[in-house]
């Protein structure tokens, strides 16, 4: 008697040898695991946001010590008084809050904006 031996089938789903379209996901990288890719994105954050910051400051030196230079060198901001208090007085309380608030906003607007890149990036 001859056995036949058992032959192999193999089963796939029919799109399996379909061409595959769109965009392949990959599986987002995990910022908290120790990998090279990780660690490459968070010290490209990192720097960014550094370099970020720097500028800010930078900015925000600039004005906080422009005013003051301004009312040293110009005499009129002195001596002209508005309801009785100097002008540069009102302009180092009350106008100093807006350009303060604005170089606020820019800096938490583009950390934001360095966050969602480098999450879209690691993401794919």
């Amino acid at each position: 008697m001859s056995e036949r031996p058992n032959q192999r089938v193999v089963v796939t789903h029919p799109r399996t040898l379909a061409p595959q379209t769109g965009k392949v996901d990959r599986p987002p990288i995990d910022l908290t695991e120790e990998s090279p890719v990780s660690d490459v994105a968070l010290r490209s954050l990192m720097r960014a946001q550094l370099r970020l910051s720097l500028v800010h400051i930078a900015a925000l030196a600039v004005l906080l010590t422009a005013v003051p230079l301004l009312a040293i060198w110009v005499e009129p901001l002195s001596t002209v008084r508005l309801w009785g208090v100097p002008i540069i007085w009102l302009v180092l309380g009350g106008g100093m809050f807006a350009p303060l608030m604005l170089i606020a906003q820019s800096y938490v607007r583009r950390v934001e904006a360095l966050e969602r890149r480098t999450r879209s990036l690691l993401r794919g």
